[in-house]
């Protein structure tokens, strides 16, 4: 266990290194980050801990100098942070993923049912590269906040992926750009309200539509690079 003080930095600051593991640790109370990525930290693990009451970001997955990559964060479960209140989802999340390749957040748990600190269960900046959020579920954010969100609504480029996120009712589950299921042919599968009017796309990708009604389409589908449409599905 790490447990800080008033006007502490990070708890955890992994840096310089590949392939470290860290299980069980409950990392608490800190003045920055709970846990912080210095540059050319890869292949870091966090399993089956806790990280709470930090004044920033539980995770904060970021760093400007670069070769932040293939960060795991497993069956943890990150609450009561941004004590400080930080209005900037770089700094009031439960995990940050900024300047970071192939991040795995997978079965972790965020915030608290009531009086939730953390604006975001994750939030991922346009810098990140293909990031995987799995079975992951939301409990609270602090007023306004998103359970997981992910750039700007055509942040498309940012390709988040992965299944079964969710998050308690009266929780604004998701904002930004959606977070891609992958099919068996490689194809990028996600809900929208209209077919995309930007990004590079592959023959095959699919949108179903959020809001199917009588005399609409189920979806639609990339028929040719980068971004030709069709829609599918007539609705009787």
């Amino acid at each position: 266990s790490f447990a800080g003080q008033s006007g502490s930095g990070n708890g955890i600051n992994v840096a310089n290194c590949v392939g470290p593991i860290f299980t069980g640790c409950k990392v608490s109370g800190f003045g920055s980050h709970g846990i912080g990525a210095g540059a050319g930290s890869r292949q870091v693990k966090f399993l089956h801990g806790e990280v709470s009451d930090c004044g920033n970001n539980g995770c904060y997955c970021n760093n400007g100098g670069g070769g932040v990559e293939e960060w795991s964060i497993i069956d943890t479960y990150i609450h009561s942070n941004n004590v400080n209140d930080n209005a900037s989802a770089s700094q009031s999340s439960g995990i940050f993923l900024g300047n970071i390749s192939r991040a795995n957040i997978i079965g972790c748990r965020f915030g608290i049912s009531s009086g939730e600190t953390q604006k975001y269960g994750v939030r991922v900046e346009t810098t990140c590269v293909s990031p995987k959020l799995e079975d992951n579920h939301v409990l609270g954010v602090a007023s306004g906040g998103v359970g997981y969100s992910v750039g700007s609504s055509s942040s498309y480029s940012i390709n988040a992926n992965g299944e079964n996120n969710t998050a308690e009712s009266g929780v604004t589950a998701f904002g930004g750009a959606p977070i891609f299921t992958i099919d068996g042919h490689g194809n990028r599968v996600f809900r929208a309200s209209s077919a995309p009017a930007s990004g590079t796309w592959t023959q095959g990708d699919r949108a179903y539509n959020t809001a199917p009604s009588s005399g609409g389409t189920i979806g639609w589908v990339c028929v040719s690079s980068p971004n030709t449409w069709k829609a599918f599905g007539s609705i009787a």
